[in-house]
């Protein structure tokens, strides 16, 4: 699943340079491994940029704003780099 979500993602931000307008949407991706039960902390989220195009390819619950994932409890282990899911949090 991650290198799927990695190309995915390097291909949106290749399009997005070639095409400024497109309307823009933020994903909220761990950045590192966290583990089923760890509250999460400012520092364990990070953000990628990519075209709304392209929100078809991500869950539905695919949160887009790091501080909506802060201080909430895992309920799964989440690998580095993969986005954080509303449905994972507690």
């Amino acid at each position: 699943m991650r290198i799927p979500f990695l190309v995915l993602v390097t291909l949106s931000m290749l399009s997005s340079c070639q095409n400024p307008s497109w309307n823009r949407q933020y994903i909220v991706l761990a950045a590192k491994d966290l583990k089923a039960g760890h509250c999460i902390e400012k520092t364990d989220v990070g953000m990628i940029m990519t075209a709304k195009l392209f929100a078809k390819h991500f869950p539905t619950d695919a949160l887009h704003d790091g501080s909506q994932a802060v201080g909430h409890t895992l309920k799964r282990d989440i690998a580095k780099d993969s986005p954080i899911l509303q449905s994972e949090l507690q």
